[in-house]
């Protein structure tokens, strides 16, 4: 693909792109490959089982012949070389055998290589389109709960992504409006210059969903950013978020807290709902504890609740909230998986991410946003 292409034609190309990789990716040629190649070598397994029984039983033979017994030396010579034309043959049989689907495999992996290629480069383009896009006036500026050197920490507010999106139009977001600003706080920009890289942009170190509020960390060189997103992927990271159900849970039949172990997969048909799936699932655990209503929700129809992630999949407290296989009770505002009666009169989701603990310098850090609602 060569010359200047506008965002739509670049984004069919690299789906289109994209879509033949998973074809050639999920071929039946390859699993054929792989049963066949499995047939073979267990039948190689047991012909060498069989010819290191035959190699024993003529060493044991030959222990107890003299040189005198010539006729017996030359048999079990011709039974040895016997053993190796067998095997020569067999190779041979299993050479040809393989050599069609191999090829056909192989040159699959060389297109996915040159796709894998080619979209790399398109993205790239695209992304350097994306980046000209005007990002609409922010019209409060973002609350800052923690910053060195290193690393910001922002109360995102609910409606904002975190970071961009792969359309024009889905590009306002939290790591954008820092990236065009080229965020570095004085108190900090003597100290920043020497851990940041002079290319390194202000990165989000993970994701909150758009509709949800709270804390978000936002790295400042690469060190910072590869090591706290290694402890959000190996799970090293404490955090809790509240939230607002549509409906009281009734406690006849459910405790007032407990562990919601329920598998999620998202449909790549049907972005970007995520769904209970036993099959296709990956494992997602989600920690409850319902709290006391206060003063603060005289207002709420339902019952305040505070979850605590064990996993990070995408939407992973909503489904959990809403799936009749976990709570069966939306959170109130879910624009996707509520009720039409818990949207009707709530402009944003009522989920807020409240507090978490992360390493940091070698030190806990705990930061904390209560629940704007």
């Amino acid at each position: 693909m060569n010359g200047t292409y506008n965002e739509q034609q670049l984004l069919q190309t690299i789906d289109r792109l994209k879509a033949e990789w998973l074809e050639l990716y999920h071929a039946p040629q390859r699993e054929w490959l792989t049963t066949l190649s499995k047939q073979w070598d267990k039948e190689w397994n047991q012909l060498q089982a069989e010819q290191r029984k035959r190699k024993l039983n003529r060493d044991l033979i030959r222990s107890t012949l003299s040189l005198e017994d010539k006729a017996q030396h030359q048999q079990l010579t011709r039974q040895s070389q016997n053993d190796s034309l067998e095997r020569r043959r067999f190779k041979a049989r299993q050479h040809e055998a393989l050599t069609d689907l191999t090829w056909i495999v192989t040159s699959y992996d060389e297109r996915i290589q040159a796709i894998q290629q080619t979209r790399k480069s398109l993205s790239r383009q695209l992304l350097n389109l994306l980046q000209q896009v005007s990002l609409t006036p922010l019209s409060h500026p973002f609350t800052i709960l923690y910053e060195d050197a290193q690393l910001l920490v922002i109360d995102k507010p609910a409606g904002l992504l975190s970071v961009p999106g792969r359309t024009s139009d889905r590009q306002d977001s939290v790591q954008r409006y820092l990236q065009q600003a080229n965020y570095r706080h004085t108190d900090h920009q003597n100290q920043s210059s020497k851990h940041q890289s002079s290319n390194f942009k202000i990165t989000a170190v993970h994701r909150l969903d758009q509709d949800t509020s709270g804390i978000l960390f936002l790295a400042k060189d690469p060190t910072t950013l590869q090591t706290l997103q290694q402890q959000f992927e190996r799970r090293q990271v404490q955090k809790t978020y509240e939230a607002i159900l549509e409906s009281n849970l009734n406690t006849t039949q459910i405790c007032y807290s407990g562990t919601i172990d329920l598998p999620l997969w998202g449909d790549p048909e049907n972005r970007p709902y995520q769904q209970v799936n036993y099959t296709c699932g990956r494992q997602a655990i989600t920690q409850f504890q319902i709290l006391p209503n206060g003063d603060r929700t005289t207002s709420m129809p339902g019952v305040r609740i505070q979850f605590t992630p064990l996993t990070g999949r995408s939407h992973q407290l909503r489904v959990h909230a809403a799936s009749p296989s976990g709570l069966n009770n939306p959170i109130l505002g879910d624009r996707l998986y509520g009720t039409q009666s818990g949207n009707q009169c709530y402009d944003r989701l009522h989920l807020h991410a409240t507090s978490c603990v992360i390493t940091h310098q070698g030190q806990p850090l705990k930061i904390g946003s209560p629940a704007p609602f």
